[in-house]
């Protein structure tokens, strides 16, 4: 529902007029919030992976004669918000620069305005996410982050990879505001620098989670032991 929302409110932008039935509109604002609601879900479940000493009592709470009833959320546990709405900061970051990239690569029929405000528009948003990816990890990093897994990520080698997750961010906003300085159009070389530098952040951000994720499971279960099958996919 939440894709096919978004199809229907695209073509109600494209009738050209500015006008757009109330009920598509409509449309295009409840697939935003389904969109929040599935980030919400899915941290909700990889936060609830590490959560192990909370186990017992959710299941205990939310089955009937050991059947689990697939009900239980792990709201209670202060990793979860910080950790939900640092996705959302990337995903302001990444839809930052998807907008550079498409006025670079797939907008030339647009008119000249569209891509002077997207050229303006893309910084700015990208500024807001580095504002919100700051304050939110440091909210996720000092509050919720027990005192090991925080001794442990400060100090060699894995400072590096912290330090490196939390300037990686700068990268594409400085390409960004490079960019809205321009007289021209956002060049496509400029544009794929854009990209590569969000696909690293990504990247980056997904491999520091992975190393805590195995800090904070390695005392319940080892997880090194297990074969690498290597899934690129979700990234």
């Amino acid at each position: 529902p939440a894709y096919y929302g978004v199809y229907i409110y695209a073509l109600g932008l494209r009738n050209g007029d500015g006008a757009m039935p109330l009920w598509k509109r409509a449309t295009g604002w409840f697939s935003a919030i389904l969109f929040i609601a599935i980030g919400l879900i899915f941290a909700n479940a990889m936060s609830l992976i590490e959560n192990v000493k909370g186990w017992p009592a959710l299941w205990q709470q939310h089955s009937v004669h050991g059947a689990a009833l697939g009900t239980a959320t792990n709201v209670g546990d202060p990793q979860l918000w910080p950790r939900w709405l640092l996705m959302f900061g990337l995903a302001l970051g990444t839809t930052a620069a998807w907008i550079a990239f498409d006025a670079a690569w797939f907008a030339r029929r647009e008119k000249p305005e569209y891509r002077r405000w997207a050229k303006g528009f893309a910084w700015k948003l990208y500024a807001l996410s580095v504002v919100w990816f700051a304050g939110v990890g440091s909210w996720y990093v000092f509050a919720t982050w027990p005192q090991d897994i925080r001794q442990t990520m400060f100090h060699m080698p894995w400072v590096v990879l912290t330090v490196v997750t939390a300037i990686a961010p700068g990268l594409p906003l400085l390409l960004l505001w490079l960019a809205s300085r321009r007289e021209a159009d956002i060049g496509r070389g400029l544009a794929a620098l854009v990209g590569l530098a969000q696909f690293g952040v990504l990247g980056v951000n997904a491999a520091a989670r992975q190393v805590v994720q195995h800090f904070e499971i390695q005392p319940y279960y080892d997880i090194t032991s297990q074969p690498v099958k290597l899934e690129l996919s979700p990234l």
